[in-house]
Parts: C-alpha cells; sequence; structure tokens
C-alpha cells in the first residue's frame, strides 16, 4: 500500500517560468537558484543555503510565485524526439520509503545525502521530484487523457534540445480520489532517479519529528515531491566506461586475459554496438570487439550477476585494470550512452583523441533486471543507469514548512 497525496504546490507566473527553471551557470543565474556549486562558491554552504530561501520568499512575496488554494496532482509530460513520458507529480508517504515499499538500486554517498539535507532544512522546499516507477495501470492511464485534454498550465519546446515540457493541474476531486485509491493497491515503487534526493528528503522527515513536539504525521515534511510514471514509458539507457591505460599491459597481454572471461570477436573497424545482455562493445587503437561473456561468469551471484556492469567490474575492472573503486579512481570515466550506435560513437571519439586507452559499451540494463536488484535489496555498481526522463526543476514547487 503506497500512500500519496496531492499538495498545494507553488509555480511560476507564465511570464518567468523560463527563467526559474533554464539558467544555471553563476553569470547568469536562475531567479530561483539551486544548489550548483558553481554558483557563488566563495561563500559559505549555509550562506549560500539562506540566499536561495531569501530569493524564494522574495519572488513569493513580488507575486512571482503562484500558491495553489487547494491541494492539487500535477502532470508532467516530457517530449523528445524518439519518445513520450508522462507521469504524476504528488506527495509520497517518507514512511514508504523506511519500510520498504519504495525500493532502491543504488547506494548513496553519506557525503551527498547529509549536504542535500541540510540544505532541505534550511531553504524549506523540494523544487526537482524523486522520478518513482509504477506498474502500469489502466485507470491512471485514463485519468491521465482526461486531464490532458484541458489547457496545460505551461507549455515550452526548448530550443537547445528539442525536448517540450508540459504541465496540468489535477484538481477535480473525483479524480484525486481516485489516483489515491489506485496507489493505495500499489505493493511497491522503485527509485528511477533522485537516489539521495529521496534520502534526503527522508532524513529530513526524521530530523523534523525529533524537533517537533506537535508532530502527528499530516505534517508537510512527512511527505516527498515525486514524479510518479508508468514502468513502461521509463527509457533505460546504458552508461559507457572508458579507463585511461590498460594498467601496465601490452594490448596482447590485455586480449589474453580478456578471454578467459569472454569470447572475443574482433570486429575491425566497423562500430559495434551490444546486440543483447551479456554482450560488451570494446574500442581499443582504432579496433572494435565483441565481448560475450562466457556462461560460467553470468548469474553469479543472484542478482547482481544478472548485470553486465557488475561481471565486468568483478572481473575486469578490479582483477585486470586495478580499479577497485569505480567511485574514486581518476583513470575510468562513465559515459552516457544513447541505446544505440551514438553511444558507442561518443566513446571513440574520447578515445581516439588520446584522453582514453580503451572503451567499453554495454547493452541497457532492463526494467525487470532493476526490479529485481531492488527486490533483493542489493545495490548495482556506479552509473549502471542512465535513466530518461530527467525531470524539469523549478516548475512546481513543494513548501516543506506548510500543512
Amino acid at each position: 500500500m503506497i500512500a500519496i497525496r496531492p499538495f498545494k504546490g507553488i509555480r511560476p507566473l507564465s511570464h518567468i517560468e523560463g527563467r526559474i527553471t533554464d539558467s544555471r551557470t553563476a553569470s547568469n543565474p536562475p531567479l530561483l537558484p539551486t544548489i550548483n556549486p558553481a554558483i557563488d562558491p566563495k561563500r559559505s554552504l549555509s550562506a549560500r543555503f539562506e540566499a536561495v530561501r531569501d530569493r524564494f520568499l522574495s519572488l513569493l512575496t513580488k507575486g512571482y510565485l503562484k500558491r495553489e488554494s487547494e491541494p492539487c496532482f500535477y502532470i508532467y509530460r516530457q517530449k523528445t524526439a524518439a519518445h513520450s513520458f508522462t507521469g504524476i507529480i504528488a506527495g509520497v508517504a517518507a514512511d514508504d520509503y523506511f519500510d520498504g515499499r519504495i525500493r532502491v538500486h543504488e547506494r548513496t554517498l553519506p557525503a551527498g545525502e547529509a549536504y542535500f539535507t541540510d540544505y532541505l532544512d534550511v531553504v524549506k522546499f523540494h523544487s526537482e521530484p524523486v522520478l518513482l516507477m509504477f506498474p502500469d495501470n489502466n485507470r491512471i492511464r485514463q485519468i491521465i487523457d482526461i486531464e490532458t485534454r484541458n489547457t496545460p498550465f505551461h507549455k515550452q519546446q526548448m530550443e537547445s534540445d528539442g525536448i517540450s515540457h508540459t504541465f496540468w493541474v489535477v484538481n477535480n476531486r473525483r479524480n484525486i480520489e481516485q489516483i489515491v485509491d489506485i496507489f493505495k493497491r500499489v505493493a511497491h515503487l522503485y527509485i528511477a532517479d533522485g537516489h539521495h534526493r529521496m534520502a534526503s528528503a527522508a532524513t529530513y522527515a526524521k530530523r523534523m519529528r525529533a524537533r517537533d513536539a506537535t508532530f502527528v504525521g499530516t505534517e508537510n515534511y512527512n511527505y516527498i515531491s515525486s514524479c510518479l510514471i508508468p514502468e513502461s514509458e521509463l527509457k533505460i539507457y546504458e552508461y559507457n566506461r572508458l579507463v585511461r591505460d590498460l594498467n601496465g599491459r601490452a594490448v596482447e597481454s590485455f586480449l589474453t586475459e580478456l578471454a578467459r572471461f569472454c569470447t572475443i570477436h574482433p570486429k575491425g573497424d566497423k562500430p559495434y554496438y551490444p546486440s543483447h545482455k551479456h554482450c560488451i562493445s570494446m574500442y581499443l587503437e582504432g579496433r572494435f570487439y565483441g565481448l560475450f561473456i562466457k556462461r560460467e561468469f553470468r548469474g553469479k551471484p543472484k542478482g547482481l550477476g544478472e548485470l553486465d556492469t557488475y561481471i565486468f567490474e568483478e572481473n575486469v575492472l578490479k582483477p585486470i585494470l586495478s580499479i577497485q573503486n569505480a567511485h574514486a579512481d581518476k583513470r575510468i570515466k562513465f559515459l552516457p550512452g544513447t541505446g544505440d550506435i551514438n553511444g558507442v560513437m561518443d566513446m571513440k571519439e574520447w578515445v581516439d583523441t588520446n584522453r582514453f586507452r580503451v572503451g567499453f559499451g554495454f547493452y541497457p540494463i532492463s526494467v525487470a533486471d532493476l526490479k529485481y536488484i531492488a527486490d533483493l535489496h542489493l545495490v548495482m555498481p556506479p552509473k549502471s543507469t542512465y535513466i530518461q526522463p530527467k525531470l524539469r526543476n523549478g516548475m512546481v514547487i513543494y513548501k516543506l514548512d506548510e500543512e
């Protein structure tokens, strides 16, 4: 049973929407600044957090931001050249995270989690929802179809990347009640993107409960701003790996060691994108190779053995290339893929320009394997998935210090 609820969102008026969300540089900061370290890095963290809070309150006072009079849900649709994503923005109970009904597949870093928790403690709002996926549901789809016939409160085509963003307010009480009821029947949600935001918001909820002598559980801080998306609409792309050297090995020696772990198929100068799970593309010294993981290395241990990123890390990165901590080692770079040959060509360019010695391209991890890992309470190796959509920041703001 998943508990979600509508909330009185705060959103920008139409004439300043772009300035709220689009800019991310120190020379031209957005009206509602984020915690981007590039913005005024010489000031203390607390001072920078206070500046964000002050700017937010100033925008409210000046009337640039509109607060809903009644709790609402919001529908967000993002369209790219190839895909359309539609989700519901809602408050999701922190208790569902504490009790394991919201499943995770990544490990959060304590420093990053603490940083964002302290940020929330000062600014008292969420501006970027956590992306959660849920099983496809025909009733939800029908409600979305009905609501998106109405006029959106925001629609914008971004010139820089060609992506469009559209938002609708859901204030029909009957539809709100139906959405809440449907999610009461959902057993689990899965974090697709935003593990640190979720963990930090939950930690902040614990912090506030300890402080609040009148805590009853309905306070806004007990809920986390989230965008709920059907799992069939989620797009999972690969993260490819670039490595600066062969750990002192000659190419022939390196290939010999790789052959213990996989069958190597030379592809010459013809770009190769992995055709299915347990295939890896390698680019080395102007040549492509198909690496086919041998059966004895698959499926062990249970869960993680389904992931090519894990099998590769345990059998190539650590023993052959001596990269024991992929999070911290400067010899490795993670490059987002594209789900097709274009990601492999990006990898090739990095190697051809001598910034890295070798590149490894992966086949995307499936939604089923992501859920399998999460259900086993395991975590993937770092940068195993690159997930879309990437949500728009600042379009619907969730205030934490209100009922």
